[in-house]
């Protein structure tokens, strides 16, 4: 591999880095709430190749969920992360939950 390969590789891998340690360093729950969500909980399922997310929230007494998927851990908490900036989250009702 040649060293601006390498480099590049360096560069994407610590950008990379940066973005998960952002989004666990409580962005993604500042961001939820500045939209009126408060966060109560994510479950994480994964295996080898695939990884899916749920985001448990609640708003104005009611409670929603949204679901992600990745390749892996990191990179569905960097997605949770970017859809939540953007706003791009969607969120759908509770069904397990009793009101």
């Amino acid at each position: 591999m040649s060293r601006q390969a390498e480099q590049k590789r360096e560069q994407r891998e610590t950008k990379r880095r940066d973005r998960l340690v952002r989004a666990l360093s409580f962005n993604l729950v500042d961001t939820l709430q500045a939209q009126g969500m408060n966060l109560l909980g994510l479950s994480i399922t994964y295996d080898e190749a695939y990884c899916s997310l749920v985001l448990k929230a609640e708003c104005e007494g009611k409670r929603f969920v949204s679901f992600l998927a990745s390749d892996g851990i990191v990179n569905v908490l960097i997605l949770a992360d970017s859809m939540a900036t953007r706003n791009a989250l969607k969120w759908g009702k509770d069904k397990y939950f009793k009101d």
